[in-house]
């Protein structure tokens, strides 16, 4: 098929002389297509230039805008279209040889070959230069070639587009899903030998290589895996194989150095990607976080943290005909990095070792760490799909818990001690068991929690995550068991905010010597000891009364949770408050709001009293009593004493009635007693408002101020 104008022609015809002639034509837009059966050759369309023809040879000038080129049999997509187009080419037609042997139509074609001198053509994709030679024979209908070119600029994205169709599908497939973005103003391309031998593994076969040098690329090497953006490097396809290294690049923040994909063999579609990485950890936290690995540890690594440097390491085997099947080994070196594995755990410093992930999962390996003022060491791997389990065992110090919970318990600590623990991570929640036997942390608090530092009271950590209400689901919440010694027991049930997702503590109940069971909401605290000594534990709250346990920060907890305990019981056969006097107590303890109200039995006290704190402008509560019985026996007359040489600063209001009032083994009648505390300025004053004794044969009855000793005359009634 032909088809364009001729603008001049001229030529000879020598008819004595057989089929011989030979003209010059002129030409414009000329399309030639030839298509002899079993042949797929090249053919153009819009050419204009200049042509000399014989019937043995001839040659070509050509420019022209808007020419199309094809190449049927070598590109997938034949046809290239150019925005400009230069060349000079030439050819040669032989004698047809005298058929042969059985295929006698192909051995009778004559000999054709076309060089090409020089062809420059520019389009969208790329701009350069070609030439070479093309001839008929060998083995293949695309005959035998031996062509030279260079690319001045091109579009690394459309690289694929001028694969020939002899690198196997696959390969192609991946160059054009992989390289998404770039340029190059250095491609090299080589090309010679039989092409029925392509890609001449052998090199006495031929040659054929691409060497294309890229910049500012992007390659997205694996589906679902973060692409390598400003890519620096070379892609190459030598004979039967590909090679792209990378002179730089970056993943996120993270600068990526001696990194190359090597695919061996086209007929054995294995790509192997290798590299090396630096930057900052929590980049490579986030390439863990966007690859496939992340559903397979079931996002653990979402809420990760991390802070400083560290050293990437990759490799991954792509089947690129079976790219499920794919391989990877990654590792994250850690430099002493400062990591938070959860927003509600204390961070871990000075991070040493390594996280490794695959296509099974992930690994923590021989990490070390500094953690709450001591030494940590964790292992970490995925037994399963979805689940990471991590096994962690340390030293921890005093110290190091003030610095996150810096509090009247935490500063009666001293040393430090020895722990262990393990975290199981399914849907990203945690639970964590963590085991102590405290030896070598000593404590100054009272009974039951003092201790000297080589004395071991065992204590166990439990949280477990709450069901989840689907299997993909997150836990809406957890629950935190505290055992410590043979008898406390604290119990903790936290639910998960919604909008940040954080686990805020709804109830809670503290139990000594009894069951640990929750309320229905706020915090509840239940004793049962032969003594409990209010007197001992008065020190360590010094300062921190009711109001600022209600005015503590809610951070942690649920709206509406306080600190305060909602219900108190408490059964003891001593109860010591204020230093006074012993009672025994029994069960019936509440608070509402500032008040509280607790039943007391025992052989000198029976009924019950509140406590009330103390309002604005008070400096000190409220002690209201009802009593059945009240007894001061002689053996504690010391202790009335005391009480009466306290400053009026330290004596509560009262509102006190007994039924029945006894006194050193003499029983005086009912009781009715009402005083307030005034103290404030120089002289603090405690005011007896009435003092009633009713006895069937006397009533007594008094008032009066109690000032401090010293002050004035003394005390007066």
């Amino acid at each position: 098929e032909a088809s364009g104008r001729i603008t001049a022609a001229s030529g000879q015809w020598d008819r004595a002389a057989g089929l011989r002639f030979e003209s010059a034509v002129d030409f414009e837009a000329l399309a030639l297509r030839y298509a002899p059966p079993g042949q797929a050759l090249p053919w153009f369309s819009n050419l204009s230039g200049q042509a000399r023809i014989t019937q043995s040879d001839g040659e070509v000038r050509v420019r022209s805008s808007g020419a199309t080129l094809a190449f049927p049999g070598i590109f997938a997509e034949p046809e290239i279209a150019l925005r400009s187009l230069s060349a000079r080419a030439s050819w040669t037609v032989g004698q047809a040889p005298e058929p042969a042997g059985t295929d006698a139509q192909a051995s009778s074609q004559p000999p054709i070959e076309v060089r090409i001198a020089e062809l420059r053509f520019e389009n969208p994709d790329a701009a350069g230069v070609v030439s070479g030679h093309w001839r008929n024979g060998g083995k293949s209908a695309a005959r035998i070639v031996d062509l030279e070119g260079r690319l001045e600029r091109a579009r690394a994205e459309r690289a694929v587009r001028y694969l020939p169709l002899q690198i196997p599908a696959e390969v192609r497939d991946w160059v054009g899903e992989a390289v998404t973005a770039g340029r190059s103003d250095d491609v090299r391309l080589r090309l010679r030998g039989d092409l029925a031998d392509f890609p001449f593994i052998r090199p006495a076969d031929g040659e054929f290589s691409v060497d294309a040098r890229l910049a500012e690329a992007t390659l997205h090497y694996a589906p679902g895996w973060p692409a390598i953006e400003r890519f620096e490097g070379r892609l190459l396809f030598e004979r039967n194989g590909m090679k792209v290294t990378m002179r730089s690049g970056r993943v996120y923040g993270v600068t990526l150095g001696q990194t190359q994909a090597v695919l061996q063999d086209f007929h054995v579609p294995l790509l192997v990607v290798e590299g090396l990485g630096d930057g900052p950890a929590a980049d490579m936290i986030r390439f863990v976080n966007d690859s496939p690995v992340a559903t397979r540890i079931d996002d653990f690594t979402r809420d990760v943290q991390a802070q400083g440097r560290a050293r990437l390491n990759l490799r991954l085997e792509l089947p690129l005909d079976h790219l499920d099947r794919s391989r990877v080994a990654g590792r994250v070196s850690f430099l002493g990095n400062t990591l938070t594995l959860d927003s509600t755990l204390p961070p871990l410093s000075g991070v040493t070792g390594a996280l490794e992930f695959s296509e099974r999962g992930l690994a923590l390996k021989d990490v070390s760490a500094g953690f709450l003022g001591g030494s940590l060491r964790v292992n970490g791997e995925t037994p399963q799909p979805g689940r990471f389990a991590i096994r962690g065992e340390g030293r921890i110090a005093a110290e190091g818990l003030r610095t996150v919970a810096d509090n009247p318990i935490t500063r009666a600590l001293s040393g430090e001690t020895a722990y262990r623990a393990q975290i199981d991570v399914q849907h990203r929640a945690s639970s964590v068991t963590v085991e102590s036997d405290l030896e070598g942390l000593a404590s100054a608090l009272p009974a039951p929690l003092g201790k000297a530092a080589g004395e071991r009271m065992p204590l166990r950590v439990q949280t477990t995550a709450a069901a989840p209400a689907s299997p993909d689901a997150r836990p809406a919440g957890d629950s935190i068991a505290v055992a410590l010694g043979e008898g406390l027991r604290l119990a903790l049930e936290r639910e998960r905010e919604p909008r940040t997702e954080k686990l805020l503590v709804r109830r809670g109940v503290l139990a000594l010597n009894a069951p640990a069971e929750l309320p229905e909401a706020g915090l509840a605290v239940h004793l049962n000891a032969p003594e409990v000594d209010l007197d001992a534990w008065s020190p360590v709250f010094s300062g921190t009364g009711v109001a600022a346990l209600e005015q503590a920060p809610r951070e942690g907890f649920a709206e509406g949770f306080s600190l305060l305990p909602q219900a108190v019981s408490v059964v003891a056969e001593r109860v010591r408050v204020a230093g006074r006097a012993p009672h025994a107590g029994g069960p019936g303890a509440s608070r509402v709001g500032g008040q509280w109200r607790a039943n007391i039995r025992s052989r000198e006290v029976q009924g019950y009293f509140g406590w009330r704190e103390a309002a604005p402008g008070q400096r000190i509560g409220t002690l209201t009593a009802r009593f059945t019985r009240l007894e001061l026996p002689r053996s504690r007359a010391a202790e009335v004493e005391s009480l009466l040489e306290s400053s009026p600063q330290a004596l509560p209001a009262l509102d006190v009635w007994a039924e029945e009032f006894v006194l050193f083994d003499r029983r005086l009648g009912s009781l009715s007693l009402r005083a307030v505390n005034s103290a404030g300025g120089a002289r603090s004053v405690w005011t007896l408002e009435q003092l009633r004794i009713e006895h069937p044969s006397a009533v007594f009855a008094a008032h009066g101020t109690w000032p401090p000793v010293g002050f004035g005359s003394g005390r007066a009634t």
